[in-house]
């Protein structure tokens, strides 16, 4: 896209740099925070000196930067919602697929539950994600020293 923009600017003449509103909202959307916010900025900033370049005069650069600040503004506020929807499911996806394990053994003894096997061969327990989640413990009124493999272990009179 950029390739594109910048390189069709020689031919397309002094009003084609507010065609960089697209590539200033890509750098906001798809580049990391500190990077996309400087290739923002220069995208901006070199609007102006570019239109000039192309026969622009230099009364009309503040017209075009502002111009190209509030197409940017406007394609954000349409474009951003949809983008940041698709990176906050593509982020729920992976804490559902730890979720969802798949069970050591769907045939267990009378009275025990049904433990699901951890693929990783890590106990639950030691999982440093899980400090700021509720424990098992509490929720089921056990002691805090029990740990989750000793919840779900059978007891001796089952």
């Amino acid at each position: 896209m950029t390739a594109v923009i910048v390189g069709a600017t020689p031919l397309a003449g002094n009003s084609w740099p507010r065609a960089y509103t697209a590539l200033g909202v890509s750098f906001l959307l798809v580049l990391p925070a500190p990077w996309s916010y400087l290739g923002y900025v220069a995208v901006v900033a070199a609007a102006a000196p570019v239109a000039h370049a192309l026969g622009l005069s230099w009364a009309a650069a503040p017209w075009l930067t502002f111009s190209v600040l509030a197409g940017s503004a406007a394609l954000l506020l349409l474009v951003w919602p949809a983008a940041a929807l698709t990176r906050l499911r593509a982020a729920r996806e992976v804490p559902a697929q730890r979720a969802v394990m798949p069970s050591a053994s769907l045939a267990t003894p009378a009275g025990s539950e049904v433990r699901a096997a951890d693929p990783a061969g890590m106990d639950p327990a030691s999982d440093p994600s899980l400090d700021r989640m509720p424990s098992i413990a509490r929720i089921s009124s056990c002691p805090p020293s029990a740990s989750a493999a000793n919840v779900n272990a059978p007891t001796a009179t089952s």
